[in-house]
């Protein structure tokens, strides 16, 4: 069995080495929605071994106390998404490439800052890195079924830890810069991410419904008293507990070095926090699912026998379940382990190793990205020293809340730092030392086998338990040493120019990347110079070649440089060695002076005025592009409505002439045929009074429109319903619907409230629609329905035809008084035009609406509305 779970640890990680690879290459996992994927899910590198096993075991004896650990994170994600998004844009604005250089960066560019933070965070995850270890030597023992939460040999766990250190050094110190993205890392994180919670689901799930029979039997196994203790929180000394630890979980989410390098260093894109904001909470509920199941069948059925760390995979029989349950594991181990290394060893190298070789430069022989690679071989040593020594003597979650408490440490000076511009360097060391010093004797200490020493000088708090008491207390003072220090202290100029920058990050965004902070020139063979020791020959000519072309210079050109391209040479360092130890090289070559916060901030808001002026600029110009265009769009409608007037004045004219050419005509027949028969009389009469009437029709709705529009037409408003109305437009139309044989359906189904409205204007209204439909219904099957409904503003009457429909450019001009004389050049209109026009105006005076549509199955469809709230008194 051993061999087999070498091989598949070895073939995992070879999967690993093969996806980073196409990753970076490009050859898979292409495109913006795998970027936010991978981010969204690299994120679960918070779930580490302790996760995976440490939560089984701390559940079974504290209970449901072991949700603080998740709850934090959950509860944090709004804010991280508010000051993630803020952090993000400073660290692209200042260059920022780890944890300790943006505390540093903020305080001025400090390297003492930079060091400090560097050692809280080492102090603070190599042990966590040791409990790594821990797990998977543990897990690697007891998947073989040889024993009970036993460590494996020394070599296995040696050779582990090489393994996992030379594919972190293959691919997450590749860069010299070290803020560049490494997406072949994100990607193996998030893919490890995925399979650990895959592992626990799978086997836990196999555990609980296939070996156990489902939920209850691990609940029923309890005795209820166990059981309820177990899921409560009673005492008042665990409801504290569950609240300090909820608040240090959610300060890690942020501050741990592994976060911080996947949540804000490799961030492309700020969209990608709002997935965060659903995605990673649904990934620790579903972690953390079947937690409480297992722990408590591991209570009953393995007891002592167990550690309850390693209940999970005591619960699973020997064979594939295991080597699954150790994958999931291992998988954990290493995705912590990977990253963490990474954040660590670019701040080792930035604060301890390279300014060591400040003051020595020309004797500088290796590159940065060799002094990184030591460094995470400095990280994983340290992690391997540690796991020997701590053996077996604590649990994975004791170790755990250690590191939390260890980096929350940084909360107040870093909070402080991107919100408050008075804090200072020395308030921000010295909280952190105060909470340092507090955290180390008070939990670091007792963890080792030392006594308590924290108990000597440290007043424990009533009511708190050990953890607790130091946790408040520690968080407590360094917050008020870091605010009574700052208010106290003095900034000198440059942490006052970034206490501006980084508190009022998105006002100065855009100008201050093209700003410059130092004053004077400098050789340009000395900058050169300067970035081959630390870029390389080949990486320097690139950069310096691309700023040449993007600005138009030439280097033979200009033996001196300005002060923005010494900014653009410090940006450069600031990202291979970190920004105090930039800005101490800068100070070796360059001969002028630093400007000022009040020099600084004339700069950025010439930049600003500029940027403004050319805003203004732009938005006048679109203004008159907009005003253009209405005018052209004013002036074809007046063209159009010109030429719809003359048409119209042509049907008009036509109209009245066709009927009088008709009446004189027959007229005059009659005068010169007196003897003509009476029938004959008769029937030309009939034809001459239905002329006058088609005369009087035209004239009449002419007259009724300019009534309408000029507002001098008035409704008569009775209270009523509307179903009498349509049942008699219905009588009207009938005679018109037999001739053609067309079938009027009338579908109301329920009693339409009363309303205000106008019955005679309506009827007109019902009837011109109803005709019309009549009119454009097939000769054969012809079929017109009308419905009526009510809503909470308006009753609605529709009427629908299984007629041709009505074309796209119809639909538009259908209501224009003038539509019709559109086609009169092409068809003889069989009317005025002016039906509709009418019926849209009376229904508008109704407060109502009146449209057209076509349907689906054919045919049209006509609605107009009528207010409910409409009264008398309405205008």
């Amino acid at each position: 069995m051993a061999w087999i779970l070498i091989i598949l640890s070895l073939l995992y990680l070879l999967a690993m080495f093969f996806l980073a690879r196409g990753v970076e290459r490009q050859r898979i996992f292409k495109g913006k929605r795998s970027d936010a994927t991978f981010y969204v899910i690299s994120l679960a590198a918070y779930c580490t071994a302790w996760t995976f096993y440490g939560s089984i075991g701390r559940a079974s004896e504290t209970g449901i106390d072991f949700l603080a650990i998740y709850f934090g994170p959950t509860l944090a994600l709004p804010f991280f998404f508010v000051i993630g998004r803020k952090v993000i844009r400073i660290t692209r604005l200042q260059h920022i490439t780890s944890m300790a250089d943006f505390f540093a960066s903020r305080y001025g560019k400090s390297q003492q800052i930079g060091r400090w933070v560097t050692l809280i965070c080492v102090l603070a995850i190599v042990p966590y890195i040791a409990l790594q270890i821990q797990a998977v030597s543990n897990s690697f023992e007891m998947a073989q079924g040889e024993g009970h939460n036993q460590a494996a040999g020394w070599l296995p766990t040696l050779i582990f830890t090489l393994v996992v250190g030379g594919f972190t050094l293959l691919y997450g110190t590749k860069y010299i810069g070290s803020g560049e993205r490494r997406r072949g890392m994100v990607s193996v994180i998030a893919v490890e991410s995925a399979i650990k919670l895959l592992a626990f689901l799978l086997a836990g799930g196999w555990i609980i419904w296939v070996l156990n029979n489902g939920f209850h039997s691990s609940f029923q196994s309890l005795k209820p008293e166990v059981l309820a203790d177990l899921t409560t929180l009673s005492a008042p000394v665990e409801r504290m507990d569950f609240l300090l630890l909820t608040l240090i979980s959610g300060l890690a989410f942020f501050l741990l070095p592994r976060q911080f390098q996947l949540g804000i260093i490799e961030n492309t894109n700020e969209d990608h926090l709002k997935h965060a904001l659903w995605g990673f909470p649904l990934y620790l509920l579903l972690i953390n699912l079947l937690v409480l199941p297992l722990a408590f069948l591991g209570m009953t059925q393995l007891g002592g026998d167990y550690g309850s760390d390693f209940y999970f995979l005591g619960l699973a029989p020997s064979g594939w379940l295991r080597a699954v349950i150790y994958l999931g594991g291992f998988s954990a181990a290493t995705s912590m382990m990977i990253v963490s290394s990474i954040s660590l060893s670019n701040m080792i190298s930035a604060y301890w190793i390279i300014p060591r070789f400040l003051d020595r430069i020309d004797e500088v022989r290796w590159s940065v990205v060799n002094i990184r690679r030591i460094s995470v071989g400095i990280v994983f040593l340290l992690g391997f020293i540690f796991y020997s020594i701590l053996g077996d003597r604590n649990t994975l979650v004791s170790i755990g809340i250690i590191s939390f408490v260890g980096v929350a440490q940084l909360a107040p000076s870093f909070f402080g730092g991107i919100l408050w511009k008075q804090a200072t360097g020395k308030g921000a060391l010295s909280g952190m030392i105060i909470g340092l010093l507090i955290w180390f004797f008070g939990l670091v200490i007792p963890s080792t086998g030392g006594h308590g020493m924290a108990l000597e000088f440290i007043p424990l708090i009533p009511g708190f338990s050990t953890t607790s008491s130091i946790i408040f207390l520690s968080l407590l003072l360094n917050g008020l040493v870091f605010t009574g220090v700052s208010l106290f202290t003095h900034q000198p100029l440059l942490e006052q120019n970034q206490a501006e920058l980084f508190v009022r990050v998105d006002r100065y965004l855009q100008e201050y990347s093209g700003s410059s902070t130092w004053e004077g020139s400098v050789a340009f063979g000395d900058i050169r110079s300067l970035l081959i020791r630390f870029l390389g020959d080949e990486r320097t000519e690139a950069v310096l070649d691309r700023y040449a072309r993007i600005n138009d210079l030439s280097w033979d050109a200009l033996p001196h440089v300005d002060a923005r391209v010494i900014n653009y040479a410090e940006r450069l360092l600031t990202d291979a060695i970190g920004s105090a130890s930039a800005r101490a090289m800068i100070e070796t070559v360059v001969r002028g002076k630093e400007i000022g916060l009040k020099e600084m901030m004339n700069i950025v808001n010439e930049s600003r005025q500029t940027i403004r002026l050319n805003k203004e600029l732009r938005q006048q110009s679109e203004q008159l592009e907009r005003a253009s265009s209405k005018l052209r769009e004013v002036n074809e409608k007046l063209m159009r409505f010109s030429q719809l007037k003359d048409e119209f004045l042509y049907t008009v004219t036509h109209e009245l002439r066709t009927p009088l050419t008709s009446i004189r005509a027959q007229a005059e027949i009659l005068q010169m045929e007196p003897d003509m028969s009476t029938d004959d009389q008769q029937m030309f009469i009939n034809n001459i009074v239905e002329d006058c009437d088609r005369l009087t029709r035209l004239i009449t709705n002419v007259l009724d429109l300019e009534k309408y529009e000029s507002g001098s037409q008035h409704l008569q408003l009775d209270k009523q319903r509307i179903e009498p109305v349509i049942r008699e437009s219905i009588r009207s139309v009938k005679p018109i619907a037999e001739a053609k044989g067309t079938v009027v359906d009338v579908q109301i189904s329920t009693q339409l409230p009363k309303i205000w409205f106008d019955r005679d204007r309506i009827l007109q209204v019902l009837i011109n629609l109803l005709s019309n439909a009549i009119k454009f219904t097939p000769e054969v099957n012809g079929k017109v329905t009308i419905n009526a409904f009510a809503t909470d503003s308006y009753v609605h009457v529709n009427l629908l035809d299984n007629g041709p429909g009505i074309t796209k450019e119809e639909i538009e001009l259908i209501f224009d008084k003038f539509y019709q004389a559109n086609n009169q050049t092409r068809v003889k209109p069989t009317g005025t035009g002016l039906g509709l026009a009418i019926c849209k105006n009376i229904i508008q005076m109704h407060g109502g609406w009146i449209q057209a549509e076509n349907l689906e199955e054919g045919g049209s469809r006509f609605t107009f509305t009528i207010p409910l709230n409409i009264t008398p008194e309405s205008p």
